[in-house]
């Protein structure tokens, strides 16, 4: 759920509030006005894989639309859609239409942050999830070398059988890559030759914070 921030601390973060108290009709910015900060008070929503958001109400961010995904109820299915979407940092949520708008990064300067009431701007906060953008092969010998690159800080990597999961949330069934190397975002990770059998898995990274990208397919075969 959301939660409104005073001086409160939240899965170890502190916040404050931009403005508490509420505003009077005369202190709410017209439509289209351009912000530097929140105008209203913010709300914080940390997503099921851990990943943490800033929402502002009556704000959107302008500017092109990298997804606009439908029947969106709340501001905290907005956010869950962030999370699912390689690279999101930004979304606005539009309460009358209930939609969301992913924001794409590389759009960067092309985005606007302006006032508007039908909106809530959702923005990530900490630790950004990490990205598996490719592999060198999806398919690899069990006790062979998993060859991979990752974008944002990934210090803990495992595989999980299809059969057991098809989304992050079930890393307990996986098998952890305890021996790799990295580099500059080359990561080689030796896979154990006991442990693991052939079959099709999903391949995981996670930080130091134990947010967990999205499942990368890889298919292993026998020795």
């Amino acid at each position: 759920m959301l939660h409104r921030l005073g001086h409160l601390v939240i899965a170890g973060f502190a916040y404050h509030v931009i403005s508490a108290a509420p505003l009077s009709r005369s202190d709410v910015p017209a439509n289209d006005t351009i912000l530097t900060h929140c105008p209203t008070e913010q709300l914080y929503y940390r997503s099921v894989d851990g990943v943490e958001y800033l929402g502002c109400p009556g704000t959107h961010y302008a500017g092109t639309d990298r997804h606009v995904i439908a029947d969106i109820m709340s501001i905290e299915d907005c956010a869950e859609q962030c999370t699912a979407a390689c690279q999101c940092t930004k979304a606005t949520w539009d309460s009358s239409a209930y939609t969301c708008h992913i924001k794409s990064e590389e759009q960067g300067s092309a985005i606007s942050w302006v006032a508007d009431g039908r909106y809530t701007s959702i923005e990530t906060i900490g630790t950004p999830r990490p990205v598996i953008t490719s592999l060198q092969s999806s398919t690899v010998r069990v006790g062979g070398s998993l060859i991979f690159s990752v974008t944002g800080y990934a210090s803990v990597f495992v595989l999980v059988s299809s059969r057991a999961a098809t989304d992050a949330s079930s890393g307990s069934q996986g098998v952890t890559l305890d021996d790799f190397t990295s580099n500059g975002g080359s990561v080689i990770a030796q896979l154990p030759a006991q442990g693991l059998v052939p079959g099709n898995y999903f391949l995981f990274a996670s930080n130091d914070a134990g947010v967990r990208s999205i499942g990368h397919s890889v298919r292993l075969v026998a020795a």
